[in-house]
């Protein structure tokens, strides 16, 4: 599970693999994933390169629909359709927005990096995920979301804005924002179509569990969860 060199398995195929039931490998899961959750995120150095992205909300095994349509005195009507109930499975701009759940990426240029699930996109909300992991005399690159550049400020962090992502002529060529790009890449090519979007309830631990991957040795991770 935390091997990158191993390709993350649904529950039911890693079953099959282990000849244990499904229930098995889906408790184990549950259980490290929460474990992940728990460490504390590393520091990072040198240029630092951080962006967000965003993944739709997901109630799945809520069972909130089959429960409102059973028994509607008692259920209520959930917020919103399934997703797939949306013409062509796509809902208007404004409820995907509107249901979007931000995962924040920081990567550094050693390899290190983080991948957050966070309630909103506010400025406390961000500042509370973000400053804890930057090295006093790291440089931190950003896209040009304005609530980035109000907490450099407040902390005294070195920083570039790269409006889109973009370079400017004047802009030395290793600032950049690749290697979280690449991160989110993985998220969407790889683990999101695994799981065809985890549960929004167990978002945070599949992030970290993505990054807990990325060139970490498995059996130190598995030393810090038992601990």
């Amino acid at each position: 599970m935390l091997d990158p060199n191993d390709t993350p398995l649904s529950c039911r195929k890693l079953a099959h693999r282990l000849g244990v039931s499904r229930d098995t490998i889906w408790r184990w899961r549950m259980i490290i994933l929460e474990q992940i959750k728990a460490i504390t995120p590393a520091v990072l150095s040198g240029i630092i390169e951080t962006d967000e992205t965003l993944q739709r909300e997901s109630r799945k095994g809520s069972r909130e629909w089959v429960r409102h349509l059973r028994d509607p005195l008692h259920h209520p009507k959930p917020p919103r359709r399934r997703w797939y109930e949306y013409p062509k499975r796509r809902p208007p701009q404004v409820i995907a927005r509107a249901w979007s759940c931000p995962i924040l990426g920081v990567v550094d240029r050693s390899g290190k990096a983080t991948f957050q699930y966070f309630k909103d996109t506010k400025q406390p909300t961000i500042e509370a995920v973000l400053v804890p992991q930057v090295a006093s005399d790291a440089m931190v690159l950003f896209d040009g979301a304005p609530q980035y550049d109000a907490i450099a400020v407040k902390h005294g962090i070195t920083y570039e804005v790269l409006i889109k992502g973009r370079r400017g002529r004047r802009t030395p060529k290793a600032h950049h924002l690749n290697s979280v790009n690449n991160l989110h890449f993985q998220w969407k090519d790889w683990f999101r179509k695994i799981w065809r979007g985890p549960a929004t309830k167990n978002l945070d631990g599949y992030t970290r569990w993505m990054a807990a991957r990325r060139g970490t040795d498995p059996v130190e991770i598995f030393r810090l969860i038992i601990a």
